[in-house]
């Protein structure tokens, strides 16, 4: 059983009540169950998700305005960014410990798609154009 956590809850412990439930398997037949009701305890925020930020630079070290940074995980599902006038992006809301491929579109530069892991919030992740 998984649940959805509004991202301004309360960490710790929390109550909850169960009421009105049907419950069926992958294949709509219905289940017979006994709920109880019970706690659960919710996370603090760095443990439901985590950013990326850094810079997308050019071969001399300027920044790079108005390129496009995209995150996609293994169900092809993306976000992206686009940078400011100094090539600076940030992602956030990227659920920590799975795989993403970190890629950069850009009218003038080619960049190498990097696949990356995060557990935890990483910045300074500078993202530069091959010479």
């Amino acid at each position: 059983m998984s649940f959805d956590v509004n991202a301004k809850a309360p960490t710790g412990d929390t109550g909850i009540l169960i009421e009105d439930l049907s419950v069926s398997d992958d294949r709509a037949n219905s289940l017979s169950v006994k709920p109880t009701n019970g706690k659960i305890s919710i996370a603090g925020p760095n443990a439901l998700s985590v950013e990326i930020s850094g810079r997308v630079l050019i071969p001399g070290g300027a920044g790079l305005r108005n390129a496009t940074v995209t995150l996609t995980d293994a169900s092809g599902v993306s976000r992206s960014a686009t940078t400011g006038t100094f090539g600076y992006y940030r992602i956030d809301g990227i659920a920590p410990g799975q795989s993403y491929t970190l890629a950069v579109a850009s009218r003038r530069y080619l960049f190498a798609p990097r696949q990356i892991t995060p557990s935890e919030s990483l910045t300074g992740l500078d993202l530069i154009a091959p010479e």
